[in-house]
């Protein structure tokens, strides 16, 4: 099942994932919503969250672009269509897909439509989809066993 994958650059990409979720968890869990809307609406807070949840998509992003590449041997197109192949190579079920697809695209929305981001965008996030994060956490710790087995 290898096929040539970095295991060390996934499991870098997967330490990185996890510092950064856990970075944000503990902004979130330990702020109210008003307090949470007091913090975002300062600017460098907001950035810097904006910043963490990018790159911690980003390390998504990249796993999944090189377990196309490397696993299944085919060149995605977009970050949506290394999660399409993923799931038609049966690396995600149905539902982690389902879970997967609004991060990449919220992703996008950071970097092509930043001035579009709003703080209730990020709020959501940090609020109730810190743990689809944990989805692709699954999928790789699975990978990984498969692979060594």
């Amino acid at each position: 099942m290898n096929g040539g994958f970095s295991r060390e650059r996934l499991e870098e990409k997967t330490s990185y994932l996890r510092e950064r979720v856990d970075k944000l968890s503990k902004i979130a869990a330990g702020k109210n919503e008003a307090e949470l809307a007091a913090f975002l609406a300062e600017e460098i807070n907001f950035a810097g969250v904006k910043y963490m949840l990018q790159t911690a998509i980003q390390a998504v992003i990249d796993s999944a672009y090189h377990l196309c590449a490397k696993v299944y041997h085919r060149a995605p197109e977009s970050a949506v269509d290394a999660l399409i192949i993923l799931r038609d190579q049966g690396a995600l079920t149905e539902g982690q897909f389902q879970a997967l697809v609004p991060m990449v695209k919220f992703r996008t929305r950071v970097v092509h439509g930043y001035e579009d981001v709003t703080a209730a965008a990020v709020t959501d996030i940090l609020r109730g989809h810190l743990g689809d994060f944990a989805v692709w956490g699954e999928v790789l710790g699975r990978l990984l066993n498969v692979a060594e087995n």
